[in-house]
């Protein structure tokens, strides 16, 4: 599991240079937007493929998954749509916010779409960092192991099935935390 945590912390490394250089700005916006779109594409690969390496089960990936984690919006406005409005007013926390929040999101879902294409009975266990920057609704959850299926509840009875995935915007901000999975 140390080897899924230590690629997940050099994933969040190269995270933060993007978004770095996004904050200079300097980019085409749509050279931009697509540099987004190419970091949640991976995200989701990453996501997908650490599960496959913790299930040790290869399966291939849905299309239609992979859009659907892609395409997400909140109170009807697309990620991208946000992404384009920071972006153009040269908001760079908001932006910043967003790609790392977002890149979790799909980091996740990426795990999770792998874990149910399996067929088996799959538990997922909820993961911190284990460092000081841990939050206490989060810190509850380290080591909490249910089935695949079901829904992680925090201390704040904010309720998600994997990190970056709570209805609370202050549970998915700034989170690291992540899952491992078993059968």
């Amino acid at each position: 599991m140390d080897q899924v945590r230590q690629r997940l912390a050099l994933k969040f490394d190269e995270l933060n240079t993007l978004t770095t250089m996004l904050s200079y700005g300097g980019f085409d916006k749509d050279y931009a937007r697509q540099l987004f779109r190419d970091c949640l594409e991976d995200a989701y690969i990453e996501g997908f493929a650490s599960a496959e390496y913790m299930l040790n089960q290869e399966e291939d990936i849905e299309d239609d998954l992979l859009f659907f984690a892609l395409e997400k919006e909140y109170d009807g406005e697309s990620i991208y749509t946000k992404f384009d409005d920071y972006y153009e007013q040269n908001d760079a926390e908001k932006l910043k916010v967003l790609v790392e929040s977002e890149f979790h999101r799909v980091y996740s879902q990426g795990g999770l779409d792998m874990a149910e294409a399996t067929g088996r009975d799959v538990y997922k266990t909820w993961q911190t960092m284990q460092d000081d920057r841990v939050r206490e609704t989060h810190d509850y959850l380290e080591g909490m192991t249910i089935p695949v299926r079901e829904k992680f509840k925090t201390l704040d009875m904010d309720e998600a099935d994997a990190p970056g995935g709570f209805t609370l915007p202050e549970n998915n901000v700034n989170c690291r935390c992540w899952l491992s999975y078993s059968t």
